[in-house]
């Protein structure tokens, strides 16, 4: 065991056996912790709940249209004591668009997530502090943990092996601390492991409320999504009649998530990459899958088949060995299971699933598919630019719009207080789900782009003479921007996930010379 006090400052192979230790520690913790549980019953309430999460962070954004209405609701404290007539408002309008059922699991949800709340601010878990104040903040605290809520509902199946029965109304005080003491903190230490493995000097500071590392790692982009080479609102931007192309059937206004929208999600997919052949693609035999399935939804939300029937189906549909194998959820480890996006969960021979996983699953199957079209590697660049140009331009940099000087090409060049800013822009891919429970890979893969980066930097300072005798300035300062995340030392590679931080930067950058 290593020996360690707070205030300790450890580096080398004492802070990586301590992160071995304290991986080993929590992972064992948690899945006894989960031991106790009877499996349907934990699976099924928690599956119940993690459905009332994702109408609770989607209702104001998607289901309420009248703005007074969704600013009541983000405003409402998490205690209705505090406003009672103004739940009782907001209470009336959503039981009247989406029904008792609806806001039944609403108000349960509130009224669970109020008190582990209170729990967590008693046992000082500065992480939640003020998460559970207003509905607004608990729906941005559990959008942050959305994750991890599901890699928990990949782990109870294998995990939980008792009798005792978890009854919906008790699952947020049952695994919420889980969750966050155990599921938030392996995955911190994992990424604490995967700096380790990076940076020689890497340290690891010991306090009395956790272990914090020398150096960050931004995985995760805005809303807490995981990156992608192109998201479907950019190519929407790119073309706003593609909502009017794609044929949307009539969706009901009664319902935040159905069969009818995850159809219509299949259907924005293919027309919004149509340039790319994505219905052509593999992903058919994922969107021909899910349709069919999406036609057996239970109260228009839950998916359940056994595993001949599964099986038959898949045969029906001649589906790819590769896809059959990513719909069905395979039990890892809870660091790998919240990198899994697999739609269907078997447990006693049945499997399980929502149009919510479905429509998850099917955003990152259509990314497996296009990645591997030549054309889309290409292009998908240049409609990074774009959004580059975009955010920046928000930031007040000036766009040039310079893209060739000499025979030389540029990706997007800015000025902003009389300085010239180059910023590359690099999409290279990299698959997340592979390299977050492998340190060893994650530090060969960072290493490579980390030396890339480096490399094009030192030759865009080579060429930057070219700039200052088009603009007329005197002063260039050269940044790249990386669409997937890389861990770096050097300020001047940034990962997209910080785009609202480039102003920053580059004023950081800029005072320092």
């Amino acid at each position: 065991m290593t020996r360690w006090n707070t205030g300790d400052r450890l580096v080398g192979s004492d802070a990586r056996a301590l992160l071995r230790e304290q991986i080993e520690e929590h992972s064992a913790g948690l899945h006894a912790a989960l031991a106790k549980f009877d499996p349907q019953s934990a699976f099924s309430s928690w599956f119940e709940t993690i459905r009332a999460v994702e109408e609770f962070i989607n209702l104001p954004c998607f289901g309420l249209k009248e703005p007074w209405l969704w600013e009541a609701l983000l405003d409402l404290p998490l205690d209705v004591t505090q406003a009672p007539r103004r739940f009782r408002v907001v209470h009336h309008h959503i039981v009247y668009q989406f029904g008792a059922a609806f806001a039944q699991r609403f108000t349960t949800l509130m009224v669970q997530a109020m008190a582990v709340g209170v729990s967590f601010a008693m046992h000082r878990i500065d992480a939640t502090r003020g998460a559970f104040d207003t509905v607004n903040s608990a729906i941005d605290y559990f959008q942050s943990r959305r994750r991890h809520l599901v890699s928990l509902l990949y782990t109870l199946p294998d995990a939980a092996k008792g009798r005792e029965p978890v009854p919906v109304i008790d699952t947020l005080n049952q695994f919420l601390p889980l969750v966050e003491l155990n599921g938030v903190t392996l995955t911190g230490l994992y990424q604490k492991a995967m700096l380790a493995e990076v940076f020689p000097d890497f340290a690891l500071h010991v306090m009395g409320d956790g272990f914090y590392g020398s150096h960050d790692y931004a995985v995760l982009d805005g809303l807490h999504l995981e990156p992608e080479r192109t998201t479907i609102v950019e190519m929407q931007a790119l073309d706003p009649n593609i909502l009017e192309g794609a044929g949307l059937e009539p969706v009901s206004p009664s319902r935040l998530f159905s069969a009818a929208e995850l159809r219509n999600d299949i259907r924005l997919m293919e027309a919004a990459y149509a340039e790319f052949d994505l219905a052509g693609s593999d992903f058919r035999f994922a969107a021909a899958f899910v349709r069919h399935i999406a036609d057996l939804a239970e109260d228009d939300y839950w998916v359940r088949l056994s595993r001949r029937k599964f099986d038959r189906v898949a045969d029906a549909l001649r589906l790819p060995q590769p896809l059959r194998q990513a719909l069905v959820h395979r039990p890892g480890t809870y660091t790998e299971n919240t990198n899994s996006y697999a739609p269907l969960v078997e447990l006693d021979g049945q499997l399980t699933g929502s149009v919510a996983l479905l429509s998850r699953f099917l955003y990152n199957w259509r990314n497996v598919c296009l990645y591997k079209i030549r054309r889309y590697q290409i292009r998908s660049g240049y409609i990074f630019e774009q959004a580059v140009s975009a955010e920046l331009e928000e930031q007040g940099f000036t766009l040039t719009g310079i893209k060739r000087i000499n025979h030389k090409e540029f990706d997007v060049v800015t000025t902003r207080g009389g300085i010239i800013f180059n910023v590359q822009c690099k999409n290279n891919l990299v698959d997340i789900t592979k390299i977050e429970a492998n340190v060893r890979l994650f530090a060969r893969y960072n290493r490579a782009r980390s030396a890339s980066y480096e490399r094009a930097l030192r030759k865009e300072k080579n060429r930057e003479d070219l700039l200052r005798g088009e603009l007329g300035l005197d002063q260039v300062e050269h940044l790249v921007l990386s669409r997937f995340p890389v861990a770096s030392d050097n300020p001047r590679i940034i990962p997209y996930s910080r785009i609202g931080d480039v102003g920053r930067i580059a004023s950081a950058i800029t005072k320092s010379c």
